[in-house]
């Protein structure tokens, strides 16, 4: 166990911001991904590429578009969680101290 727990709001702030801006990084290279493969295969014929589309635009799109930007997008959200929790105990504490002896 820890001797002590220092909290930087603002680095933490500054974290969740940026585990947000690539969660948004990572939707948009899922859909840059979908569509340069799709344009790649597009002059392809046959039951091959029908099942490899059908792949890109499922499974491996969700897998990019969604499922990865919502996990790390779930990481932000905790840590601000976390700041919200960290406040409210420090401030509950800083009320329970009495400003004078009497």
């Amino acid at each position: 166990m820890a001797d002590r727990i220092v909290f930087d709001y603002e680095a933490m702030k500054g974290a969740v911001a940026k585990l947000q801006e690539i969660a948004k990084d990572y939707q948009t290279a899922g859909k840059e991904f979908t569509d340069n493969f799709n344009a790649a295969i597009n002059t392809w014929e046959g039951d091959s590429k029908n099942k490899l589309k059908g792949l890109i635009d499922g499974d491996v799109h969700n897998l990019l578009y969604t499922n990865i930007p919502a996990f790390v997008e779930g990481f932000a959200t905790l840590l601000n969680e976390n700041i919200t929790q960290m406040q409210t105990a420090d401030s509950a504490i800083a009320d329970s101290i009495p400003s004078t002896l009497g």
